[in-house]
């Protein structure tokens, strides 16, 4: 195993946890025992709610105290979100282009057998081989949606909600 960068490194992931491990201590013990004595579940809550960048409103820090370690947890929880989201981008993107080469090598194999092949080329096709060719491609469509699929499933999925809660309609959905 060779070294690529930080992002592709075995310590990259254990490096993100051990400081998402540290950003919940550290909110735990400044909101349940030192600024706001709230409940562990409630400290907890409100962390993940910083940290996603969410912010209900729902909790919120009375004491100055409280404020000022609120401001400096939501940037070192900005920070994690970066890490964790370069390091999962970079996995994805990674397995999306080594699928995508495998693809276009067979894709080139397959066009260098048909113009080079050892099969004579002043015959025309049989009907058959023309089906054989269709259905390949047709398959190779079905790859690339199948490919593409969960990308946009997740871009639907995360601009439903938000449309259903905004009351959009269709056409404002859709830039119209």
């Amino acid at each position: 195993d060779q070294w690529i960068d930080y992002y592709h490194s075995e310590g990259a992931l254990r490096h993100a946890l051990g400081y998402l491990a540290v950003y919940y201590v550290a909110a735990v013990v400044a909101f349940s025992y030192g600024f706001e004595k709230w409940p562990l579940f409630d400290s907890l809550y409100f962390a993940t709610v910083i940290f996603t960048t969410v912010g209900y409103g729902d909790l919120s820090p009375t004491t100055d105290g409280g404020r000022v370690f609120t401001v400096v947890l939501a940037l070192y929880g900005i920070i994690i979100l970066g890490i964790f989201l370069g390091i999962g981008g970079a996995l994805i993107l990674e397995q999306h282009e080594n699928s995508m080469e495998k693809r276009m090598v067979a894709a080139r194999t397959q066009a260098m057998q048909q113009f080079y092949g050892t099969e004579s080329t002043s015959t025309p096709p049989s009907s058959s081989d023309v089906e054989r060719q269709r259905s390949t491609l047709m398959q190779k469509i079905c790859d690339v949606i199948i490919l593409e699929a969960p990308i946009v499933i997740v871009l639907v999925l995360l601009a439903v909600p938000i449309c259903w809660q905004e009351h959009w309609t269709v056409l404002q959905r859709y830039g119209g």
